[in-house]
């Protein structure tokens, strides 16, 4: 018999926008963090957000989203060597008019 699971888009995304973390990544498993509860705890601690009760897992998951999206992290890759999380801020340059 085959079953199928099926997750909140929410989740998936999720899972998706971590790896462009991949510092945050590194620090869950620094932590030692296991099963979804330490993981998602610590990847809160990571972008500063204190949990502070009992969350459903799919609000937690949109809002650790929201937050990674905000972060506006780019990767860098050079010549096969680690890859490099640099956070980068949008500018728009003054018209030359003044």
């Amino acid at each position: 018999m085959v079953t199928h699971v099926l997750f909140p888009e929410v989740i998936l995304a999720f899972q998706q926008e971590l790896k462009n973390h991949p510092d945050i990544v590194e620090f869950v498993h620094q932590c030692g963090a296991r099963g979804d509860a330490e993981v998602l705890g610590a990847i809160a601690a990571k972008l500063d957000i204190i949990l502070d009760g009992i969350y459903d897992p799919v609000d937690l998951c949109e809002m650790l989203l929201k937050r990674l999206k905000q972060r506006g992290q780019l990767i860098i890759a050079a010549n096969d060597e680690k890859l490099i999380p640099v956070s980068i801020e949008l500018t728009r340059e003054p018209d030359s008019d003044g």
